[in-house]
Protein backbone atom coordinates (compact mmCIF):
# COMPACT_ATOMS: atom_id res chain seq x y z
CA UNK A 1 0.00 0.00 0.00
CA UNK A 2 0.86 3.62 -0.40
CA UNK A 3 0.63 4.05 3.20
CA UNK A 4 3.48 1.03 3.57
CA UNK A 5 6.03 2.48 0.88
CA UNK A 6 6.10 5.18 2.09
CA UNK A 7 6.54 4.07 5.89
CA UNK A 8 9.19 2.20 4.83
CA UNK A 9 11.15 4.34 2.63
CA UNK A 10 11.00 7.58 5.52
CA UNK A 11 11.39 5.57 8.46
CA UNK A 12 14.93 4.53 7.33
CA UNK A 13 16.47 8.10 7.73
CA UNK A 14 14.43 9.80 9.66
CA UNK A 15 15.02 6.47 12.50
CA UNK A 16 18.86 7.10 12.22
CA UNK A 17 18.64 11.09 12.84
CA UNK A 18 16.10 10.71 15.65
CA UNK A 19 18.02 7.35 17.10
CA UNK A 20 21.49 9.21 17.11
CA UNK A 21 19.79 12.29 18.87
CA UNK A 22 18.02 10.68 21.38
CA UNK A 23 21.37 8.57 22.36
CA UNK A 24 22.82 11.43 22.38
CA UNK A 25 20.54 13.68 25.04
CA UNK A 26 20.35 9.94 26.77
CA UNK A 27 24.00 10.46 27.18
CA UNK A 28 24.42 14.24 27.88
CA UNK A 29 22.32 13.54 30.59
CA UNK A 30 23.28 10.88 32.21
CA UNK A 31 27.29 12.06 31.88
CA UNK A 32 26.44 15.40 32.83
CA UNK A 33 23.34 15.52 35.42
CA UNK A 34 23.39 11.49 37.14
CA UNK A 35 27.32 11.30 37.04
CA UNK A 36 28.45 14.58 37.25
CA UNK A 37 31.10 14.75 35.17
CA UNK A 38 31.36 18.48 34.34
CA UNK A 39 34.46 18.91 32.31
CA UNK A 40 35.43 15.32 32.53
CA UNK A 41 32.90 14.53 29.94
CA UNK A 42 33.47 11.21 28.25
CA UNK A 43 33.81 12.34 24.64
CA UNK A 44 34.24 9.05 23.19
CA UNK A 45 31.67 7.35 25.24
CA UNK A 46 28.94 10.13 23.87
CA UNK A 47 30.39 9.73 20.17
CA UNK A 48 30.13 6.08 20.93
CA UNK A 49 26.17 6.30 22.11
CA UNK A 50 25.22 8.03 19.00
CA UNK A 51 27.16 5.65 16.77
CA UNK A 52 25.12 2.70 18.45
CA UNK A 53 21.92 4.93 18.36
CA UNK A 54 22.53 5.37 14.55
CA UNK A 55 23.87 2.66 13.26
CA UNK A 56 22.15 -0.32 14.97
CA UNK A 57 19.17 0.51 17.86
CA UNK A 58 17.36 2.68 15.01
CA UNK A 59 17.42 0.57 11.90
CA UNK A 60 16.99 -2.14 13.84
CA UNK A 61 13.58 -1.16 15.75
CA UNK A 62 12.73 0.23 12.52
CA UNK A 63 13.26 -3.60 10.78
CA UNK A 64 10.75 -5.17 14.13
CA UNK A 65 7.75 -1.94 13.17
CA UNK A 66 8.40 -3.03 9.65
CA UNK A 67 8.17 -6.80 10.37
CA UNK A 68 4.87 -6.49 12.43
CA UNK A 69 3.21 -4.03 10.14
CA UNK A 70 4.22 -6.32 7.72
CA UNK A 71 2.29 -9.22 9.93
CA UNK A 72 -0.52 -8.15 10.83
CA UNK A 73 -1.25 -4.92 8.80
CA UNK A 74 -1.15 -0.73 9.96
CA UNK A 75 -4.17 -1.47 11.80
CA UNK A 76 -4.94 -0.11 14.75
CA UNK A 77 -7.24 -2.83 16.36
CA UNK A 78 -6.61 -4.49 20.27
CA UNK A 79 -6.13 -7.87 18.52
CA UNK A 80 -3.27 -6.08 15.98
CA UNK A 81 -1.44 -4.15 18.26
CA UNK A 82 -1.34 -7.51 20.84
CA UNK A 83 -0.09 -9.83 18.17
CA UNK A 84 2.66 -6.97 17.14
CA UNK A 85 3.10 -6.52 20.66
CA UNK A 86 4.54 -10.16 20.92
CA UNK A 87 6.50 -9.74 18.44
CA UNK A 88 8.31 -6.94 19.86
CA UNK A 89 8.79 -8.50 22.86
CA UNK A 90 10.50 -11.78 20.78
CA UNK A 91 12.61 -9.39 19.20
CA UNK A 92 13.60 -7.16 23.03
CA UNK A 93 16.40 -9.88 23.63
CA UNK A 94 17.92 -9.97 20.12
CA UNK A 95 17.89 -6.09 20.24
CA UNK A 96 19.50 -5.86 23.80
CA UNK A 97 22.20 -8.36 23.27
CA UNK A 98 22.63 -6.64 19.77
CA UNK A 99 23.29 -3.35 21.95
CA UNK A 100 25.28 -5.03 23.95
CA UNK A 101 27.40 -6.42 21.15
CA UNK A 102 27.91 -3.30 19.08
CA UNK A 103 28.87 -1.21 21.88
CA UNK A 104 31.42 -3.33 23.45
CA UNK A 105 32.66 -3.78 19.72
CA UNK A 106 32.81 0.30 19.54
CA UNK A 107 34.58 -0.16 22.59
CA UNK A 108 37.22 -2.30 21.41
CA UNK A 109 36.41 -5.26 23.89
CA UNK A 110 36.98 -8.72 23.35
CA UNK A 111 34.24 -11.53 22.28
CA UNK A 112 34.71 -13.15 25.99
CA UNK A 113 33.87 -9.50 27.78
CA UNK A 114 30.77 -9.38 25.79
CA UNK A 115 29.86 -13.51 26.37
CA UNK A 116 29.85 -12.37 30.04
CA UNK A 117 27.71 -9.11 30.12
CA UNK A 118 25.39 -11.27 27.72
CA UNK A 119 25.35 -13.98 30.56
CA UNK A 120 24.98 -11.65 33.70
CA UNK A 121 23.63 -8.72 32.65
CA UNK A 122 21.41 -9.23 29.51
CA UNK A 123 18.51 -10.77 31.53
CA UNK A 124 18.20 -7.73 33.66
CA UNK A 125 18.39 -5.48 30.95
CA UNK A 126 15.71 -6.99 28.88
CA UNK A 127 13.30 -7.03 32.11
CA UNK A 128 13.64 -3.26 32.89
CA UNK A 129 13.54 -2.93 29.19
CA UNK A 130 10.07 -4.50 29.17
CA UNK A 131 8.93 -2.55 31.84
CA UNK A 132 9.44 0.23 29.76
CA UNK A 133 9.26 -0.23 25.93
CA UNK A 134 6.45 -2.34 26.28
CA UNK A 135 3.60 -0.07 27.32
CA UNK A 136 4.92 2.33 25.28
CA UNK A 137 4.66 0.10 22.05
CA UNK A 138 0.78 -0.59 23.04
CA UNK A 139 0.13 3.00 23.07
CA UNK A 140 1.80 3.47 19.89
CA UNK A 141 0.71 0.45 17.98
CA UNK A 142 -3.15 1.17 20.05
CA UNK A 143 -3.55 5.19 19.35
CA UNK A 144 -0.90 6.52 17.36
CA UNK A 145 -1.73 5.93 13.29
CA UNK A 146 1.05 4.36 11.12
CA UNK A 147 1.95 7.80 9.43
CA UNK A 148 2.84 9.08 12.42
CA UNK A 149 4.96 6.31 13.26
CA UNK A 150 7.50 6.90 11.44
CA UNK A 151 10.14 7.41 13.34
CA UNK A 152 11.76 7.34 17.36
CA UNK A 153 10.45 10.43 18.38
CA UNK A 154 7.58 9.09 20.42
CA UNK A 155 10.30 7.15 22.28
CA UNK A 156 12.48 9.99 22.81
CA UNK A 157 11.27 11.17 26.57
CA UNK A 158 10.68 7.16 27.99
CA UNK A 159 14.03 6.58 25.95
CA UNK A 160 15.78 9.59 28.44
CA UNK A 161 13.94 8.00 31.34
CA UNK A 162 15.06 4.87 30.88
CA UNK A 163 18.33 6.21 30.19
CA UNK A 164 18.40 7.79 33.68
CA UNK A 165 16.53 4.64 35.18
CA UNK A 166 19.90 2.99 33.90
CA UNK A 167 22.58 5.33 34.99
CA UNK A 168 21.13 5.63 38.84
CA UNK A 169 22.83 5.13 41.50
CA UNK A 170 22.00 1.45 42.54
CA UNK A 171 21.05 0.18 39.18
CA UNK A 172 20.87 -3.21 38.72
CA UNK A 173 22.13 -3.96 42.67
Amino acid sequence: SSVWSEFTWRSSGINAEYGGTVFLLGDLISQQLIEERGKEHQVERTVRSVAVGTVYIAPFVTFIYNFADKLFGPSLALKAALRKMAVIAMFSPLTSAGYIAVNNLFQGKPVSETLQKWRYDLPAIVLNGYKVWLPTHFFLLTVVPLRHRVSTRHHTVLKLIFDLLVASPGYGD
